[in-house]
């Protein structure tokens, strides 16, 4: 059984930490479009589920695939052998962990629009800057 997980985000870097070794999770950023949509609307079903209440065996059997399908994504810097002596439940905080910081660092990366009279720009969740609407 894995002792010890721990999720540190070193700059940009996140890693989990399982029985002292190191392993480097990806950065949202470099998930493709679709894969970021994808990794979205299974997050968005996700929490409708887990919110619910009364769950059936078939919603039940949905929200254990989808949690692994997340972590799948994710886990690709850990070796298997390692991600098969993992608990659901560890499972599930790394996932919890990496996307709790991910949100944070979206907060960290939002700007206020401009106003010095030029047209008003703004991160988009990939971090890149578009021109927003025009004022005045």
């Amino acid at each position: 059984m894995a002792a010890l997980i721990e999720i540190t985000k070193n700059d940009r870097t996140e890693y989990v930490t399982i029985d002292d070794v190191k392993y480097f999770l990806p950065d949202f950023d470099e998930f493709s479009t679709s894969e970021q949509i994808r990794i979205k609307n299974i997050g968005e079903r996700l929490s409708k589920l887990i919110k619910k209440e009364g769950l059936t065996e078939k919603e039940y059997a949905e929200l254990d695939k989808l949690q692994n399908t997340t972590f799948s994504n994710i886990s690709k810097g850990i070796p298997e052998e390692v991600q098969a002596k993992l608990l659901p439940g560890q499972k599930q905080k790394i996932v919890n962990a990496y996307f709790l910081a991910y949100a944070e660092e979206l907060k960290k990366q939002t700007t206020p629009p401009i106003e010095n009279g030029s047209p008003e720009l703004s991160r988009t969740s990939s971090g890149s800057m578009e021109e927003g609407p025009k004022t005045g």
